[in-house]
């Protein structure tokens, strides 16, 4: 039900109307003319307030790849000095809680394609005790941990 009332109380022009969906409207009628139009104007959204201490919930993540992934040949020309004792790795970011990413991988939700194909289980003995950081920190430690990593004799594959 839209309620309209003059602005001013000199029977002005302009109307102001508030419509079910909680849009204010303001209506304009001209004098001389019987027509008018309308134009929708949404209300001021509110404004959020950011903590003072920013939250800490950005991790990295290591996924143990099966080994028909060392096959690929992407790993295979990312990784030449590799340790064939030692298995293919992804490792990457996130600002969900881990476990829920590896889900969204393997589901093929926003997920890479080699974890998707040859993703077996998390590592957590390998990014546990870094977990959690702000984003800023969780982008510079996800190519820090996979250079470690690569160095360690792991083909990695992620961390960009």
């Amino acid at each position: 039900m839209v309620k309209r009332k003059p602005k001013t109380e000199d029977a002005s022009n302009v109307f102001v109307a508030v419509n079910d969906r909680d849009y204010r409207i303001a209506s304009v009628v001209a004098r001389d003319c019987v027509p008018s139009y309308t134009v929708p104007m949404p209300r001021r959204k509110r404004i959020r307030m950011r903590l003072s201490k920013p939250e800490f919930h950005h991790n990295v993540y290591v996924v143990l790849l099966s080994k028909a992934a060392l096959n690929d040949l992407s790993i295979l020309r990312r990784n030449p000095a590799r340790d064939p004792s030692k298995p293919a790795v992804y490792v990457g970011m996130t600002g969900l809680p881990v476990d829920h990413r590896f889900e969204n991988h393997k589901n093929g939700y926003k997920s890479a394609r080699l974890v998707r194909k040859y993703g077996v289980r998390l590592l957590p003995e390998l990014f546990e005790h870094l977990n959690p950081m702000p984003y800023e920190h969780a982008v510079q430690m996800e190519k820090d941990l996979a250079d470690d990593l690569r160095t360690q004799g792991y083909a990695v594959c992620g961390g960009t």
